[in-house]
């Protein structure tokens, strides 16, 4: 499987390209500062707060197709997510402390 660049095409497949970016654009720069293969990886997010894409529908809702999306990046890239909170109804308000790696959810 390939990231490819996919710009010009939106077909639903690819609209989630600025994930691909973003993913792609921190994974260069902290393998470019030193993080190797034990890089500690946490997923969070994809809650249904938005009114399309329902969990009623045969389709996923937003919050599970960019879960979904986030995952498939981080499996190309060779990184495998040591924990995650994600999916809901409600959205979360994240503390990250980069000295520690611990996360903390707020209100």
């Amino acid at each position: 499987m390939s990231i490819a660049n996919q710009r010009g095409n939106c077909s639903p497949r690819n609209r989630h390209d600025g994930a691909v970016t973003a993913l792609r654009h921190l994974h260069r720069k902290v393998t470019g500062y030193g993080a190797g293969r034990d890089l500690v990886n946490k997923l969070f997010g994809g809650a249904r707060v938005l009114d399309v894409g329902d969990s009623g529908s045969p389709g996923r809702t937003v919050g599970e197709q960019n879960v979904a999306r986030a995952l498939e990046i981080l499996e190309v890239l060779g990184l495998r997510v040591r924990s995650a909170d994600t999916g809901g109804v409600v959205g979360r308000k994240l503390y990250f402390c980069t000295g520690t790696a611990m996360c903390i959810f707020g209100g």
